[in-house]
């Protein structure tokens, strides 16, 4: 097993296993705001499509398989991370469906919640803005494609929250001034490890254990 591998079976097993447990295979959300090629987002399509398959065994297999895709979600700034990330994701879901070829996958969708763009500028708290951070926040770069998967950032929404985000320093002054508006863990001199640490916790629901 590779490092990587094993980093994300410990970090999903602390995270959506005990979600699992706590609120159910088929209620399950889970999501990564930095999911970049997407390691946790595949190690959680496979995690629940191995529970609907437990649970759910007379479900066709497509069917467990759509199922799956819905409840994991990533976001990444770099769109070439996330190509490669719905890639992964595709194939791993026609090997998992039984679908050897694209042409025997007509009239079959595959949802694949992957999106481009930034998880620590998009917020739905709008009134967290001020005047002079307005245009930082409305800026999208022309590769982002986040209008296209409404909600996917909305707070307090997902069971299992998991990341690995990038640990450099923000060097722009406004996006500097706006992280530490929005994020008040922001101190000192800060990596962005530190805004995306609070990121994850307000995405996620809070459940009892």
């Amino acid at each position: 097993m590779q490092t990587s591998d094993f980093v994300e079976e410990f970090i999903l097993d602390l995270t959506l296993t005990p979600a699992i447990d706590e609120f159910g295979y088929d209620v399950v959300r889970m999501i990564d705001p930095a999911c970049g090629s997407g390691h946790f987002v595949l190690g959680a399509f496979h995690r629940l499509l191995a529970q609907w398959a437990e649970h759910a065994p007379n479900r066709e297999p497509f069917e467990r398989v759509r199922l799956a895709l819905q409840a994991v979600h990533g976001v990444d700034l770099n769109p070439f991370a996330v190509a490669i990330a719905r890639f992964r994701l595709m194939v791993a879901a026609l090997r998992a469906a039984g679908f050897t070829t694209l042409a025997n996958t007509t009239g079959y969708t595959f949802p694949l919640n992957i999106a481009i763009g930034d998880s620590l500028l998009k917020q739905t708290q709008q009134d967290m803005f001020t005047a002079d951070l307005t245009d930082v926040a409305d800026f999208s770069y022309t590769t982002e494609d986040l209008a296209d998967f409404p909600g996917i950032l909305k707070e307090g929404t997902y069971h299992a929250v998991v990341g690995n985000s990038p640990y450099i320093t923000v060097n722009d002054k406004k996006l500097n001034a706006h992280y530490r508006r929005m994020y008040d863990a922001c101190k000192g001199a800060y990596a962005l490890s530190v805004p995306f640490a609070q990121r994850l916790f307000r995405a996620s629901q809070r459940g009892g254990q």
